[in-house]
């Protein structure tokens, strides 16, 4: 249970900084706030489906559990390397999650300050403590982890 907490810490942290931008935003327009939870979801299954329904161990031991799960009722993929594709699918929907709600938390600085925070949070649990003792051979982070 230990090897999945902080898997499902770092999903709790990230959750509640886009909880935070999507207050933000809803403060000053409740369409865009709409906007952005729909982003998010498909954000969100745009990386499950470019990075974790790539990885060859998504079924039996993913630490992150929930984004596991998802991923294994998703289309397959062949587990292999990953390509630059597969890069551009994680990054360009965490800048869509992260980068759309900056204009509405500028105007609160505690906001702002809070929700980076908990992304570096996140950030660092992942890359810590999850990356380490991950079995995707095929992922750069934990291969360089683990090498």
């Amino acid at each position: 249970m230990r090897n999945r907490f902080h898997g499902v810490f770092s999903l709790i942290l990230f959750s509640v900084a886009i909880v935070i931008g999507f207050f933000a935003i809803l403060n000053d327009s409740f369409t865009s706030g709409v906007v952005y939870v729909g982003l998010v979801a498909i954000s969100v299954l745009i990386i499950l489906y470019a990075y974790c329904v790539k990885c060859e161990i998504r079924e039996d031991s993913c630490r992150h559990v929930i984004p596991g799960k998802i991923a294994s009722m998703m289309p397959r993929r062949a587990s292999g390397r990953y390509t630059f594709l597969d890069y551009g699918g994680v990054a360009l929907p965490l800048v869509v999650i992260l980068g759309f709600p900056q204009i509405w938390l500028a105007g609160h600085r505690t906001l702002l300050f809070l929700f980076w925070v908990l992304v570096v949070l996140g950030l660092v649990e992942i890359l810590i403590f999850v990356c380490c003792g991950c079995g995707n051979r095929k992922c750069p982070i934990c291969a360089l982890r683990n090498d």
